[in-house]
């Protein structure tokens, strides 16, 4: 089963280089789930790994000259090392110069196959979850401008303003801890989704959108009786190091938003002016409706809300089909704000071109 979409007006031509430069084993036009647009460059991440992809602009809607980024020279990983040490990067945002990242945060579970390992094990295996640590991440990594619009992540740089370097900085996440996580430790709506794994409507953090010292982190799951939740974090940097700052009227390190997505979970997040775009998908190992919807001046909120109707109204559908066109990352293109890229893991066959490269899709925002 296909469903198109109205409001989509072209193509984009994503050529990406298979093998990868680091050799991961899902190709990366088949694994998107983030992307970021600043000069002539497109970035993307994806879950596997602990790399960070750009491509440059190679004519009109083409975009090539795949180069891959390690972000273990740049960030202090809990783990390395270890199959498996993948920081699962769910969202980017870029802001003053910055790349923001977040990844997952979520817990998973082994896969059982019984026919492959027999009935026993394969019930075993559904025992097992793991933390996976280095998905915890939420960080922010400078960009510097080298010739025609190209820019590079490096660890410090001049920052924009003049007044001084502008440093690789990161919320404490740590093996057996994260500053995130022991925040919501206690929550009444969260706490007892914290250990349970993604795709079991557990925690699973599947965007972010960056506003000054605010950041915005949408959830996957848990979707709570029909609501999304968006959570809020204000942040401060110490050096190298980023820090919850109390935020609200209830003076918690997070305030809560719950979203009317009809049901769905949030798979990303981008500001359009002081609106929030809300990319909505299905939670959990699920195919279905994916839509885009306007939240409406997220930044007058100083506490927790509940988001419906006008001020969250649907304004695009995006395509789906069973088993792949899984919409995961979009951005704003930066003409006039008015056109919104959209890239897909396990893409759709007739989207995929060769060895390594994919189609994404741009559509038009209403008026």
């Amino acid at each position: 089963m296909y469903r198109d979409c109205s409001g989509r007006v072209r193509t984009v031509h994503l050529g990406f280089d298979e093998p990868s430069p680091d050799k991961r084993e899902k190709p990366v036009r088949e694994n998107l789930s983030a992307v970021a647009v600043i000069g002539n460059c497109l970035w993307f991440g994806t879950d596997e790994g602990t790399a960070i992809d750009r491509l440059t602009t190679a004519g009109l809607d083409s975009y090539a000259k795949h180069a891959t980024f390690d972000l273990r020279q740049f960030l202090e990983l809990p783990v390395v090392g270890r199959k498996g040490d993948e920081v699962d990067i769910e969202g980017f945002d870029i802001q003053a110069g910055y790349l923001w990242l977040v990844g997952s945060h979520a817990t998973t579970r082994d896969k059982a196959d019984p026919e492959k390992d027999g009935t026993e094990k394969a019930i075993r295996e559904l025992e097992d979850t793991d933390a996976r640590p280095n998905r915890r991440m939420l960080a922010r990594v400078p960009l510097v401008e080298r010739d025609g619009g190209i820019f590079e992540p490096v660890k410090a740089a001049p920052s924009s303003d003049g007044s001084g370097q502008s440093h690789v900085a990161q919320l404490k996440a740590e093996q057996d801890s994260s500053a995130l996580f022991d925040a919501l430790a206690g929550d009444k709506h969260l706490e007892h989704f914290l250990a349970l794994p993604a795709k079991e409507n557990g925690l699973d953090v599947e965007g972010i959108a960056v506003r000054d010292d605010r950041v915005f982190l949408g959830l996957r799951g848990p979707v709570l009786r029909g609501w999304a939740v968006v959570l809020e974090l204000e942040i401060e940097s110490t050096g190298t190091v980023l820090d919850l700052k109390s935020i609200g009227r209830q003076g918690r390190l997070y305030s809560k938003h719950f979203l009317d997505l009809n049901g769905c979970g949030v798979r990303d997040l981008c500001f359009a002016g002081d609106d929030l775009l809300v990319l909505a998908g299905p939670t959990m190992a699920l195919d279905g409706p994916v839509s885009v919807h306007r939240w409406l001046r997220p930044l007058q909120a100083d506490d927790d809300t509940m988001v419906y109707g006008a001020n969250c109204r649907t304004i695009l559908e995006v395509p789906y089909c069973r088993g792949g066109d899984r919409a995961e990352g979009m951005a704003l293109l930066p003409d006039d704000g008015s056109e919104l890229l959209v890239v897909y893991d396990t893409p759709s066959e007739d989207r995929r071109h060769g060895v390594g490269a994919v189609d994404a899709d741009v559509f038009k925002l209403p008026a």
